[in-house]
């Protein structure tokens, strides 16, 4: 690498010719490419962050050997991509060695930087190196990915960033997400307890050739730096090779059982028996984790891959419910001696997959946040018998990692006679007035419905659903000469989407190769209020450059405009 301070070059490792790729397009991308794309949402609101890598910028070289050193990686260990790229996973959390950046999920993040406030690695590389090492604050894990994408690029590692719908944290290493139940009143059902199922979760691939394993695992290898769960008495994650995923191979290194069902774990609900403290199989869902799996679409040339993705979902498992899916997940389950909680008639009552209460969503997909949040949940009675039936309806604000927040509307055992065949509307109109003070961020809300037969035991259901509020984008208009040292602006236009009044809000613009983050402070907008404001950028470069504007208000975060000026 060199350096532009003191005109030296700077051998931070030495991969040999593990991370070669002859495809010259894809290594401008996954190599030198220092502006990037992190898709989160919900699988049915999917949406990019955009991101700076800034692996060319100072001071991101002096932080790697700073890291490298610290770390004590010796000169023979660094020409090893496998233990390299593993000691990177630990290096950027914090929970070991006093990594880059301390991560927070609880939404309590002052007086430090929230994790949505970050759009680029440079500024948190820069604190970490004025401190002398001290780790910032505050992260989660599209921040780690975004770190970890920047550190690899930085050393010429092809690395892309990659992002799972639907990731499952298996904290007792069993591969399925447990949901337990108890019974209430009158035969029905309330969950208690859940393991934890993202609504997204953000990691790292890198290419590289796996000399420690059979040369058809070399390729793309999982890498993650978030901090889940201890591998050898680190917080680190990988190499793991996705090929091994795909075909249930999990009992060689690296952390292959954790990510594997990240992607397709089987989700099982049980009955937690208050009499014997037993657990009783209620029924499983074989399609609800790992529903898709992203990384920025890079083939696409110029301008068009903004905003567009590549599916990447076949290269770690197979259609769901083929026989090739669930062969793998046998093949998994195997290794581990947990056959038993994957055979197709579970011990316990183990009905549950042949209920015959139907349920249906019909919700918007995604509501305009601001407007009322309609929900429709269909039941159809499908036994050749009349049926009374309880429903439990609740509706919460919750985190994107699936942890609830705050309780919007929750409504009991509601009783539901069915006659044969009929089906039952149940319908609730949330308004905004009532959800608005409750969102956290990514304003997402979970919709869990449980169906109970009060007159039979065995007859069980239950639902959930994630819905994301659409938010409005930033209108930006460039004005101006747009040529080397001679300022040109650019003008935001906004409309305030809800009835309240925005309060306490910034404006953070960023251009590349024009200045660093700024920020404006603003007092408050008005309900409904359109707004304009404009920025003097002054380029320093020529060529294409990214300008980047984000609103954040305490009741509104993460309004994003972006636009692309050429330079010269």
């Amino acid at each position: 690498m060199y350096n532009e301070n003191d005109q030296s070059v700077v051998i931070t490792a030495s991969p040999n010719d593990d991370v070669y790729l002859d495809d010259e397009y894809e290594l401008n991308e996954i190599v030198l490419n220092d502006e990037g794309e992190i898709w989160m949402g919900t699988d049915s609101g999917r949406f990019p962050k955009p991101w700076t890598y800034g692996q060319f910028d100072d001071p991101v070289l002096l932080v790697i050997v700073f890291m490298i050193e610290k770390y004590g990686l010796s000169p023979e260990i660094r020409a090893d991509v496998v233990t390299l790229s593993r000691a990177f996973t630990s290096m950027v959390n914090s929970n070991d060695n006093l990594g880059v950046i301390v991560g927070r999920w609880d939404g309590k993040y002052s007086p430090y930087t929230s994790p949505l406030d970050w759009y680029s690695s440079v500024p948190i590389m820069k604190e970490y190196y004025e401190s002398d090492g001290g780790s910032g604050r505050y992260a989660q894990c599209w921040v780690y990915a975004a770190m970890l994408n920047t550190i690899c690029r930085g050393i010429g590692l092809p690395t892309r960033l990659v992002t799972t719908y639907g990731s499952a944290h298996d904290g007792n290493r069993n591969l399925v997400l447990d949901k337990l139940f108890r019974k209430g009143p009158y035969n029905t059902h309330v969950q208690y307890r859940a393991e934890m199922l993202g609504n997204f979760h953000a990691w790292n691939e890198v290419w590289m050739k796996r000399n420690d394993l059979l040369e058809k695992y070399s390729g793309w290898q999982v890498i993650d730096a978030t901090p889940q769960e201890l591998s050898n008495d680190y917080f680190r994650l990988g190499p793991t090779p996705i090929k091994r995923i795909k075909e249930g191979d999990i009992m060689q290194k690296f952390d292959s059982p954790f990510v594997y069902a990240e992607v397709n774990a089987d989700v099982i609900h049980w009955e937690n028996d208050v009499f014997t403290g037993k657990l009783i199989f209620l029924k499983r869902e074989k399609a609800s984790v790992g529903l898709a799996i992203i990384t920025k679409d890079y083939r696409t040339k110029k301008r068009k891959s903004r905003g567009r993705y590549q599916e990447v979902t076949t290269l770690y498992k197979y259609e769901e419910q083929t026989p090739e899916e669930r062969q793998s997940i046998l093949n998994a389950s195997k290794q581990l001696n947990l056959t038993h909680l994957f055979e197709e008639k579970a011990t316990g009552r183990g009905i549950r997959d042949e209920i015959q209460i139907k349920m249906l969503d019909n919700m918007i997909r995604q509501p305009l946040i601001g407007r009322p949040l309609h929900i429709n949940i269909t039941l159809e009675n499908k036994v050749p018998l009349d049926s009374k039936v309880s429903i439990t309806v609740k509706v919460a604000s919750v985190f994107y990692t699936g942890v609830s927040a705050k309780q919007i509307f929750y409504k009991p055992n509601k009783i539901i006679n069915l006659k044969v065949g009929e089906k039952y509307v149940y319908q609730k109109t949330i308004r905004a007035k009532d959800y608005l003070n409750k969102l956290v961020e990514f304003e997402m809300v979970q919709i869990e419905a449980v169906v109970s037969s009060l007159s039979d035991q065995n007859a069980f259901w239950s639902e959930e659903r994630t819905v994301e509020f659409k938010k409005p984008r930033l209108i930006l208009r460039a004005k101006g000469v747009f040529r080397l040292h001679r300022y040109f602006k650019i003008e935001v236009y906004f409309r305030n989407p809800l009835p309240i009044k925005l309060t306490k809000c910034k404006l953070i613009s960023y251009g590349q190769s024009m200045h660093n983050l700024r920020e404006m402070s603003i007092d408050l907008i008005g309900g409904f209020k359109r707004v304009k404001f404009q920025r003097r950028f002054l380029p320093k470069t020529r060529g294409k450059s990214i300008i980047l504007f984000i609103l954040n208000c305490k009741e509104l975060k993460d309004i994003i405009g972006r636009a692309i000026v050429e330079i010269y």
